[in-house]
């Protein structure tokens, strides 16, 4: 039985998910420094820190400045992102993983 999902694929829908099991590493990186905002490392450094790449948190990170969660300070390599919103990237998240848990739930249900 094919599978069926209300989620487009990434490549159909056009922009990054920040909410992704990646993402949501350097998310919850954020969140669980928020109150040392004064020391936030470079991409890089969050990187080698992370072991993730540079360009997933970029995209991730880059994503969440566009809809006002993240604010950027310093230009190209210098750059650093700075968590403006933590109350709404939590609760976007919580919304994120209940529409998952929905959506496995009713997978299962075809699936029966």
């Amino acid at each position: 039985m094919e599978k069926s999902s209300i989620f487009l694929p990434k490549e159909l829908s056009g922009k990054p998910d920040p909410f992704s099991r990646k993402g949501g590493t350097v998310l919850f990186w954020f969140l669980a420094h928020q109150e040392n905002q004064a020391r936030v490392p470079s991409i890089n450094a969050l990187s080698n820190l992370l072991r993730l790449s540079p360009g997933t948190i970029h995209r991730t990170l880059q994503e969440l400045t566009k809809e006002g969660i993240f604010k950027t300070v310093g230009l190209r390599t210098a750059k650093h992102y700075y968590l403006e919103e933590p109350k709404e990237l939590f609760l976007r998240w919580i919304r994120k993983y209940r529409g998952f848990q929905a959506l496995r739930k009713l997978q299962l249900a075809k699936q029966d």
